[in-house]
């Protein structure tokens, strides 16, 4: 019930937040959320139009900063930690 809450409490700013951290990596679950938002929309809690484009952008952000993550800090884990799943260095 607490996330139900932060909807309440924070709105929009909660749905773009929830999004951008749970994408990112930490465990808040999406498409629970996203479920919410959608009931909320439907009993007019939210405009339709603007919990689409919260949540997008949301989204988009949220991959944009993993893509980042990925880019910058990827070889870095590959080289030191690959060797326990497998994965060896290019030659």
């Amino acid at each position: 019930m607490e996330l139900v809450q932060q909807f309440f409490n924070y709105g929009y700013i909660a749905i773009f937040l929830m999004l951008v951290l749970g994408i990112v990596g930490l465990p808040i679950p999406d498409e629970v959320m996203m479920t919410i938002v959608g009931h909320f929309t439907n009993i007019g809690v939210f405009h339709y139009e603007v919990a689409i484009l919260v949540s997008f952008v949301g989204a988009l952000l949220g991959m944009f900063i993993s893509y980042m993550i990925g880019r910058k800090a990827g070889h870095f884990f590959i080289n030191k930690y690959g060797k326990w799943i497998g994965l060896k260095k290019r030659e």
